[in-house]
């Protein structure tokens, strides 16, 4: 089956090109790439280099979020709108979950707790807690939070996790201040690159949706987790760039 994976919600903008759960092809753009005027020409060009068409996709993929305002609602507009082109089913992605997804993948062989970072800026993360069972396999311990490092940290020494991981573009060191010596010795280096986009996880959740037969509503939205601050002065101290 013919999918596009669209991942606008992160530092990364990542598309991907897959068949079932392999990617085929795929594009990362670095940060300050500007999504409104370039990811529908980044779109073309990949499906060309495959020799697809829009009506020839069997789904699409894409971010849900949390993550970047802009970002997601570019991608979900850029997703819509190819899906309604092409007449291929839509499906979302919790954000964080493909984060932790990609990890998990990239580590088949770790068993902890894994927890996918964003940053939300206002000196604020976007996190959850997964508990690694298996080569790709993932438990749910704590729902998508938006919250100061300081409460993640206590979320995770809470678990009193063995071993633990962060997941996602930011350092290692990002819950070091709040975290026992004890817990910070447990605490292992992830795989998944940290500059990288949460595509593999994006299309491994996406095509586990579709088979469960999880197709958006044509008027659903990004998950923001919070309300936007249009009109706000944006000076707030970030965990990265």
């Amino acid at each position: 089956m013919r999918r596009i994976a669209l991942d606008t919600g992160g530092p990364v903008l990542g598309i991907a090109a897959a068949r079932g759960d392999e990617i085929l092809r795929f594009r990362e753009l670095p940060p300050g790439f500007r999504h409104i005027e370039n990811l529908t020409p980044a779109l073309e060009d990949l499906l060309c280099e495959l020799e697809w068409t829009a009506p020839s996709l069997d789904a699409l993929v894409v971010a849900a979020g949390p993550g970047s305002f802009t970002g997601l609602r570019v991608g979900m507009a850029a997703a819509k709108g190819l899906s309604l082109a092409s007449g291929a089913p839509l499906v979302s992605v919790d954000s964080l979950e493909a984060l932790a997804t990609s990890e998990a993948l990239a580590d088949p062989s770790f068993r902890g707790l894994v927890v996918p970072v964003i940053d939300a800026r206002k000196a604020r993360l976007y996190g959850a807690i997964f508990e690694q069972q298996g080569p790709g396999v993932l438990r749910r311990i704590l729902d998508n939070s938006d919250l100061p490092a300081p409460d993640l940290a206590r979320a995770v020494a809470a678990r009193d996790p063995e071993t633990w991981k962060l997941a996602g573009a930011l350092a290692p060191e990002t819950l070091a201040g709040d975290l026992s010596p004890e817990l910070l010795a447990r605490q292992r280096p992830a795989r998944h690159p940290r500059g990288a986009s949460a595509l593999p996880g994006l299309v491994r959740c996406g095509a586990a949706r579709l088979r469960e037969g999880l197709i958006d509503d044509p008027y659903a939205g990004p998950a923001y987790l919070r309300a936007g601050d249009v009109g706000e002065a944006k000076n707030y101290p970030r965990f990265s760039g």
